[in-house]
């Protein structure tokens, strides 16, 4: 996360050190359990909180740690292969269908669903 002008590092830290002293004595749930009433706090006091559906992904699992694979490696990596291959062709095809009905001017209100049949007729022709 890139770090923006702190305008009081002394409380940021003292927010921080809370933190951890929490994550110490009382665990990781406890700790999310009181992000989640801040941000429920932020949210009903009016303030607007941008949305990410992506995260800084950190695995938490050392390498040493993780179970050994079972089963065949090769056959194991061509499922996952597989699964990757199924979600990107759904997903081009999800996007290319939202492409068509609004070409088709198909997102009007009230349209969609007439347009959904004319289109799938085409399709499935």
């Amino acid at each position: 996360m890139a770090e923006e002008h702190d305008v009081d590092p002394q409380e940021t830290r003292e927010w921080l050190d809370s933190l951890h002293s929490v994550l110490e004595k009382e665990g990781i749930e406890r700790a999310h359990q009181l992000i989640e009433r801040l941000v429920d706090e932020m949210r009903r006091s009016g303030a607007h909180l941008p949305y990410t559906a992506t995260t800084a992904y950190l695995n938490t699992i050392r390498k040493s740690d993780e179970e050994q694979m079972r089963g065949e490696p090769g056959l194991e990596h061509r499922i996952r292969s597989i699964n990757r291959w199924n979600a990107l062709a759904l997903t081009t095809m999800a996007r290319a269908f939202q492409r068509l009905m609004e070409r088709m001017r198909c997102s009007r209100p009230g349209s969609p669903a007439i347009c959904s049949s004319s289109l799938l007729r085409m399709v499935l022709r």
